[in-house]
């Protein structure tokens, strides 16, 4: 028996998972953390298969609703997808605990990099990035593709992400008072003047959103932060994913070219506008892309109407 999730409002409408298929994930789960530290392709290889098993015996999304989201005509393809779907929550819920409990570092053998010319060329040249990632797929893989390539990223966060970082690799938590806001910002640009690259989240449930139409048509807004800092230090914003590999074994880390400028005519609050919309369309591209990627924990606490 499934329980009905609190997302009436959204296209997607989770079912809950039945308890066995629960604590037969949790405890795939204990065996992948075993593997991790020393062997990560085996454990990712054992969570794709864990999440595929889980997703054959309960399918949390209907396939209708899948197709209403991406506004398609039903078909054979809004099964398949709600199938990643499903499998990929499983993953995601398994390489979570496996970071938690041994940090980011063991995960970078089993990262593929696509586009790592590009930022070692904006490193070696001095030239700030700002890092926008998303919080689609595999995101904390992100982390592990620095640590692997030797690239510096401080990166601005929940404070619980300082998940037993490797050097080289710095968390700025965000959460507190406006002084405390003001702070992280104020560092922030002081490390893109000083030529690093400083990484935010562009989705999220925390900081403030928008103005733009919702992702999809759904009350899913994007947080200002990226568009803001850009504002302030003019730094290229270069959107990096991270998505599963059809092999099961690795995670593939792409970074793409930074997203076009605005104008020169603009100035002040209208640059963050169209940055933002630049993001915009960057995010809603990413995700007819890869729509088996979306996070259905995502979808539950960020998607609402």
């Amino acid at each position: 028996m499934t329980t009905q999730d609190h997302t009436t409002g959204h296209p997607l409408q989770i079912t809950r998972a039945p308890r066995r298929v629960r604590v037969a994930v949790n405890v795939g789960a204990a065996l992948c953390s075993l593997l991790y530290r020393r062997r990560p392709n085996a454990a990712l290889s054992l969570a794709s298969v864990i999440g595929r098993a889980a997703a054959a015996f309960h399918l949390p999304v209907d396939p209708a609703r899948v197709a209403a989201l991406l506004r398609e005509p039903l078909g054979p393809a809004h099964k398949a997808i709600a199938r990643d779907m499903a499998r990929n929550h499983h993953r995601h819920a398994i390489l979570a605990r496996m970071i938690d409990l041994h940090g980011i570092a063991p995960l970078a053998p089993a990262v593929r990099w696509t586009g790592l010319e590009l930022l070692v060329n904006m490193r070696n040249a001095g030239t700030p990035a700002i890092i926008a990632v998303t919080h689609l797929g595999p995101s904390k893989a992100i982390l592990a593709a620095f640590h692997q390539a030797g690239l510096p990223l401080l990166f601005v966060g929940r404070a619980r992400h300082e998940m037993k970082l490797p050097a080289g690799l710095r968390v700025l938590g965000f959460h507190g008072s406006q002084e405390a806001r003001a702070l992280w910002l104020k560092a922030g640009l002081d490390h893109l003047k000083r030529g690093g690259m400083l990484g935010l989240a562009i989705d999220g449930a925390h900081g403030s959103a928008g103005d733009e139409p919702g992702i999809l048509g759904t009350g899913f807004r994007l947080r200002r932060g990226v568009a803001l800092i850009h504002r302030l230090s003019s730094a290229p914003v270069v959107p990096v994913s991270a998505h599963w590999d059809e092999d099961g074994r690795h995670i593939s880390v792409a970074a793409e070219a930074p997203l076009p400028l605005p104008t020169p005519n603009l100035h002040g609050r209208a640059v963050e506008a169209a940055m933002q919309q630049a993001t915009h369309r960057w995010l809603e591209a990413h995700i007819r892309k890869h729509p088996g990627e979306l996070r259905l924990e995502k979808v539950l606490r960020d998607f609402r109407d």
